[in-house]
């Protein structure tokens, strides 16, 4: 396993899949929300997270997605944030 770590926060299962086809030779970890996305954060340094900005509850808005920037760039600023909506 790659000592590179890359956190997928992405509600889609056919894009964490294409995602994590991507980034093979890279240790990828997958979060379907922003709260199992805390979890994983909170147990294990990722270089980047990559971030959908549309996660549930609020699949049509942006609330929930840019909270979790927010507390990503406050909570862990080594940590590069690739975003989508």
């Amino acid at each position: 396993m790659s000592d590179r770590k890359l956190l997928i926060v992405e509600d889609d299962p056919g894009l964490q899949r294409q995602m994590r086809w991507c980034f093979e030779g890279v240790d990828v970890d997958v979060a379907d929300d922003a709260a199992i996305a805390r979890d994983r954060l909170s147990k294990s340094a990722f270089q980047v997270v990559t971030l959908d900005i549309a996660l549930p509850p609020d699949h049509g808005g942006t609330a929930e997605g840019l909270e979790q920037l927010r507390q990503i760039r406050q909570n862990y600023r080594n940590t590069k944030v690739i975003h989508r909506t």
